[in-house]
């Protein structure tokens, strides 16, 4: 008999158990008349991830062109990935410049959070219970119940970037499909 495999979930579980009681639990709120004034987005740490959440960002800028778009990184490939688009009005790396993202993102209070994940991460719940926004946004997950004021639930087989779409349509309350490609941030080429 093979023995048990040992599984990492009970920690994460009880981990974003703790976070569910010590943050303050967001409030679903009803769908605002006047659009968004800034958003916090949690970027993955795969290049290909962030490629599926360039439509999301597009689309927000070309929607609410006022809108304040931050992102918040992990590492620093990611970071560089998103420094020079110019849709985005900064990025920050958590782990990097923590002085820059405690006096620039903890201290300020956002419109929305995003959470583009539909699976748990210990550094995306930290961020999520440490970030005040108005109204945080999720993809469902167990984990993710309590910390989050609205879940987006969508087929586990939906494409990323229709999933990181699915934040607009909730945001302005339609059902909608959105058309938007992904693009690469224009970057230096090194020789």
């Amino acid at each position: 008999m093979k023995p048990a495999k040992k599984v990492k979930q009970p920690f994460r579980y009880r981990f974003a158990q703790a976070l569910k009681l010590a943050a303050k639990r967001p409030s679903v709120q009803h769908i605002p008349d006047n659009p968004p004034e800034s958003i916090v987005i949690l970027a993955k740490e795969r290049y290909g991830d962030c490629i599926m959440l360039t439509p999301l960002i597009g689309c927000l800028r070309k929607k609410y062109p006022a809108l304040s778009i931050y992102i918040l990184t992990f590492n620093q490939n990611i970071f560089d990935f998103f420094r020079t688009d110019s849709n985005i009005t900064a990025v920050y790396n958590t782990k990097k410049n923590p002085v820059r993202y405690c006096r620039e993102i903890l201290s300020k209070e956002f419109t929305l959070l995003f959470n583009p994940k539909d699976h748990p991460s210990t550094n995306f719940l930290i961020q999520t219970a440490l970030v005040r926004a108005r109204r945080k946004i999720s993809h469902y997950n167990i984990y993710h119940e309590g910390l989050y004021g609205e879940l987006i639930r969508l087929d586990a087989n939906t494409h990323e970037s229709a999933k990181n779409l699915s934040l607009i349509n909730l945001v302005e309350g339609s059902s909608e499909l959105i058309e938007c490609k992904p693009y690469i941030p224009v970057m230096a080429v090194s020789p």
